[in-house]
This record gives structure tokens, sequence and C-alpha cells, in this order.
């Protein structure tokens, strides 16, 4: 399979018609009177969620009602998307879209995309993951040296699971096995 080199042009900015702002004057966006937040961060509420039925997380954007977003341009650009088979890499950091629905509340009518997780989930990198053979008693296994005792019972400290009898970072720090190396 060949990959297309994907290019595209430099944008040509207009050398005239507007006003040179010197580099010491600051200017803040958000300070202008026709400032509108939505049209710099187009950003709609996003949860991640489980959807109990088919045991699975799924992620839910849901759209602000009245801020002026095309919400249908985005369900064909989606549906679109889906109804293309192809093997480019790209395909898989495109969040697929699985379903719409309404939200009714006190401001109209809110319209809610369920999309697929963005990524590899948990459970999918715990089995990509070799950690589940890996014991601490293998890896003592590949330690060699006269420091070995000292540094398997630092490291069981270090990794202790209960609280209680965890010890303080100041402890594990000032370990005798960690000084003997600085010396006197």
């Amino acid at each position: 399979m060949s990959l297309t080199q994907w290019t595209c042009t430099p944008r040509v900015f207009p050398t005239s018609g507007f006003e040179l702002l010197g580099q010491s004057i600051r200017l803040d966006e958000e300070t202008l009177p026709t400032y509108q937040p939505e049209k710099y961060y187009p950003v709609n509420q996003v949860w991640l969620a489980k959807d109990l039925i088919a045991s699975t997380y799924v992620v839910l954007k849901v759209y602000v009602t009245g801020q002026g977003r095309d919400h249908e341009r985005e369900l064909r650009i989606y549906k679109q998307i889906n109804g293309v088979g192809t093997k480019h890499p790209g395909r898989n950091v495109i969040r697929i879209f699985l379903d719409h629905f309404d939200i009714h509340g006190p401001h109209g009518r809110h319209v809610c995309l369920v999309h697929e997780p963005l990524g590899t989930t948990a459970d999918v990198l715990v089995r990509m993951s070799p950690a589940h053979v890996i014991t601490l008693v293998s890896l003592a296994e590949k330690v060699e040296g006269e420091d070995k005792e000292g540094f398997l019972r630092w490291l069981r400290m270090a990794l202790q699971w209960n609280p209680e009898d965890r010890p303080t970072a100041l402890e594990l720090l000032y370990d005798e096995w960690l000084m003997k190396g600085l010396g006197e």
C-alpha cells in the first residue's frame, strides 16, 4: 500500500488594508466589543459515559442551544465518514460516530452526539502490555551484585500497597541502602 503525501498550499495574507500595531501594544481579544468566545473556542460540552446496556464507554457531545453552531452539518459529515470504507492510516484517529439524540431542557432542544472514545481503551492497553506476566520475583532473578538484597528490600517498601505499612518519601530517601552509596 502506498501512502500519498498530503500537502496544502500556504496561506497568503494581505499586506495592506489594515493598520499595523506596534509590537509593544498588548491586545486582549476578550476586551474587544465584538468578541464572542464561541467563535474562538467552539467547544461543546463533552462527557465520557458508560453505555449500561452494551457495557462499553461512549463519548457524549452536547450542543448548547442558541450558539449558532450547525450540528446538522456535523451530523452529515460524520455519516459520510462512517459510510466510507478506507484503509487510510488516519482513519484510526477519527472518532467513530455511533448515534445522536435530543435532550429537551429549560432552554430548549440540545442535540447530543454519541461517539466511541478516541484512543486505546484501558482493557486493550492492559492486554497489550506484558506487565501481567511480570512479577517482582521474576524481576529479582535478573538483579545481580552485592546490593541485590538491599535493593529488593527497598523496592518492596516503595511498592507497599497498604498506606499504613508504606514508608514516607523521606524514609525511602534516607534508607540505609540508598545512603550506603553516598559514603561517610
